[in-house]
């Protein structure tokens, strides 16, 4: 699973479901470190609602519901490179075709801008991380 708005309402449902042992992943937008207040706003307002937490608010929030970290993958390092390796995985055609898409859909090519600039301000900020819990 990944990005929930609505983490305290979802997390009971997830590990309900689980057999005790059973395991639940969760890929997520983490912050490397707390966000200036402006940052976390502009970033809500942004993303409809969406924020993020520290490694240590979600190692906190699966344990709060049930569940033990038995894995923490963060490769927030590699965000930085993520344009590059986007561009290369796509080739020129590829680029060629993203980029006509979002020419044919303004709504989508001002949402791909908006993102940009807030990932290019939160430089430092942002991570990404694939967490692992098990049921207690």
């Amino acid at each position: 699973m990944t990005t929930l708005l609505d983490r305290d309402r979802a997390f009971p449902e997830l590990v309900r479901v689980l057999k005790s042992g059973g395991r639940l992943g969760d890929l997520e937008m983490t912050y490397q470190r707390e966000p200036p207040d402006e940052f976390a706003r502009k970033l809500a307002k942004t993303w409809g609602g969406f924020s993020s937490m520290t490694l240590d608010g979600w190692r906190a929030l699966f344990e709060r519901h049930g569940l033990d970290v038995i894995e923490i993958d963060d490769f927030s390092e590699l965000l930085a490179d993520l344009g590059s390796a986007v561009r290369k995985e796509l080739g020129l055609l590829g680029a060629a075709r993203m980029l006509w898409r979002l020419l044919l859909r303004a709504g989508l090519l001002r949402s791909m801008i908006q993102y940009d600039r807030i990932f290019t301000q939160g430089e430092g900020i942002f991570g990404y991380a694939y967490l692992v819990g098990a049921k207690r």
